[in-house]
């Protein structure tokens, strides 16, 4: 049986609305947008516990403070749906990606290699560690126009009872839509420890 080998994977989509959003790298702003749904949620209950310590870095622009509460809400929403859905279930697909666009959700499926734990060979566990999201965001008319979420998320896999560390990083890029903010677009990356058990 293969354990998981050292990499570092990265997918990254690239968006024209991308460019604007990029450079805020680490803004937030917050958005009147309807409460996240549940689609999807039968399939993330059985999933490992999970926090995302989300905080919002700057701001370009006017934004309220609710309106800057809701946006860190509404990303640590985001962030911890996806990191539920694409690493702790137990089986990751369609619904590995419930807050994207249908553009970002498809070209994700085409890199869950990366993007899931479908890339991870033999993996029987999945468990958090610790996750930070930054919020950048570019405020028009006092509202969110876009925002930037950099993720550090430690996880530790057990393949056939060793443990090892596991990081996610990298960026998911928001946009206001009709189903509130979604990501439209991504630049991520996946490594996996050598040393089992590594919590580092």
């Amino acid at each position: 049986m293969q354990l998981l080998q050292p990499l570092l994977r990265r997918v990254m989509l690239v968006v024209v609305l991308a460019v604007a959003v990029a450079v805020l790298d680490g803004c937030t702003n917050g958005v009147d947008e309807p409460a996240p749904s549940d689609a999807g949620a039968g399939s993330e209950a059985a999933a490992p516990p999970l926090r995302v310590v989300t905080r919002v870095t700057r701001v370009v622009g006017e934004l309220p403070d609710d309106r800057r509460q809701a946006l860190r809400l509404r990303a640590q929403a985001i962030v911890e749906r996806y990191l539920r859905a694409a690493f702790l279930a137990e089986e990751s697909g369609k619904a590995s990606f419930p807050e994207f666009t249908q553009g970002a959700r498809a070209v994700a499926l085409r890199h869950a290699d990366v993007l899931t734990r479908s890339g991870l060979r033999d993996v029987e566990d999945v468990v958090p560690r610790a996750a930070t999201a930054s919020v950048a965001v570019l405020a028009a008319h006092r509202r969110v126009a876009g925002a930037t979420v950099r993720l550090a998320v430690r996880l530790r896999a057990t393949v056939d009872g060793t443990t090892r560390a596991l990081r996610i990083g990298g960026r998911l890029l928001l946009t206001p839509s009709g189903h509130g903010l979604e990501v439209f677009g991504f630049d991520l990356h996946r490594s996996a420890a050598t040393a089992p058990g590594g919590e580092s």
